[in-house]
């Protein structure tokens, strides 16, 4: 009778490393339900979705296919695509940073006195320029890139299916309906994604970290250096947060257990209930799960630390760099102020010389934010950097040519 439970020796069934060993009434569910987990059949243990290498315990050690073997059922078109596409995904990468030009330069034609108009028209055709630029790199990179990896992907599958019909038809014995289409629609999935839009982005964020670091030591490398300094913080902040959110998504050994043990206790429900055994099940089930809470708590507390590491250090990154900057600026004005130092009389209204000179700059030289008057050294120092040859006087102006506003020869500004 098929609901009598059957007493079998110990030594048919390998005790189960999901649980503690039980004795008496447990034993007898933990052995039924582990027998029925393996299907029964002696033959079939070491083929029902397992591999023999996996029942051996080689998984793990499966050794990692090369980055350039993902390729080796590309053809000839396919790699020529790749190629193509690679190269616009390195043009769209190393033209990002040009944005952040664009936008120094239309702030700075807005600021200038020197032919707003011009300047402003000229910024703006740069950036609808770059515009067009990345949008076309961008377009035909991640398109070209994503054709030939589908293309790759329809090549593998054909490879697999012409290996597959070659086997021998014990090989098929051994394998349980759809296992072998479900595989190989995953797998081959898993390396579509990884050389299309992946493979795109990869390419693009490594010359969009090239192009940026060249723009910033073509403009500054000093300033680039003390920003440099916090790159460490910030890798070592984001490595712990990768750790910690794979450590979260990795397969919990506390649910396993739980799991096992409700799959034990339902597979053989009659027999937990005949033998009373639902509460040392339930007691069994509440320990793995409180095991469970405390590994995914100490992976959540690892996941916020490492985030207010990421994005703190990102912020006194961005601190530190304005605060040298802006300390960048104010010593290389000190430094041109005491190297071409102002003509006397500048600012003495009535000075035949700089008379005018000194009328144009007083309403000039005010805070934008307070609206107060400069004075003393700040007003010196703006009137030096004026561009007076452009301000709308009954007479032409002369620039003092001092300060920022040095140029060699005493040319305009605007030169």
């Amino acid at each position: 009778d098929p609901r009598v439970p059957l007493r079998v020796p110990d030594a048919h069934f390998p005790p189960s490393p999901l649980s503690p060993a039980p004795d008496g009434a447990m034993a007898e569910v933990r052995r039924l339900s582990y027998d029925k987990t393996l299907a029964v059949s002696p033959s079939a243990r070491g083929s029902v979705g397992v591999s023999k290498s996996a029942a051996n315990g080689d998984e793990g050690l499966t050794p990692m296919v090369p980055f350039f073997s993902l390729f080796r059922f590309y053809s000839f078109q396919d790699r020529a695509m790749l190629t193509v596409g690679a190269m616009f995904c390195m043009i769209g990468g190393a033209s990002f940073p040009a944005i952040n030009v664009a936008f120094g330069d239309l702030l700075d034609s807005s600021a200038s006195l020197d032919n707003v108009k011009e300047t402003t028209r000229n910024a703006v055709l740069f950036m609808i320029g770059l515009a067009f630029v990345l949008g076309g790199s961008l377009f035909f990179g991640f398109g070209l890139v994503a054709w030939a990896a589908s293309r790759g992907a329809a090549n593998v599958r054909r490879a697999y299916m012409r290996a597959m019909v070659a086997q021998d038809v014990s090989f098929f014995d051994d394998a349980r309906a759809g296992e072998l289409s479900a595989a190989t629609s995953e797998k081959v999935q898993d390396v579509q994604n990884g050389t299309a839009k992946k493979l795109g982005e990869l390419i693009q964020a490594v010359c969009t970290g090239i192009g940026g670091l060249a723009v910033g030591f073509y403009f500054s490398w000093k300033l680039t250096l003390v920003i440099m300094a916090g790159v460490p913080f910030l890798g070592g902040a984001t490595f712990l947060l990768v750790k910690a959110t794979t450590l979260l998504a990795q397969a919990n050994p506390a649910y396993e257990k739980a799991g096992a043990v409700a799959t034990e206790s339902l597979a053989a429900v009659r027999v937990t209930s005949a033998l009373n055994a639902q509460g040392p099940a339930a007691e069994r089930y509440e320990a793995h799960l409180g095991e469970a809470e405390r590994h995914a708590t100490r992976n959540q507390w690892r996941i916020s630390f490492a985030n207010g590491g990421l994005f703190g250090t990102m912020f006194l990154m961005y601190a530190v760099g304005l605060w040298f900057g802006a300390y960048l600026i104010a010593s290389s004005t000190n430094q041109a102020m005491r190297d071409h130092p102002p003509p006397a009389g500048l600012l003495d209204l009535k000075s035949l010389q700089w008379g005018l000179n000194a009328q144009q700059a007083s309403p000039l030289c005010v805070d934008q934010k307070t609206g107060k008057a400069y004075t003393g050294d700040a007003l010196l120092t703006c009137a030096c950097s004026l561009d007076y040859t452009v301000l709308p006087t009954a007479t032409r102006l002369n620039n003092p040519n001092c300060g920022c506003g040095y140029r060699a020869g005493g040319g305009d500004l605007g030169g």
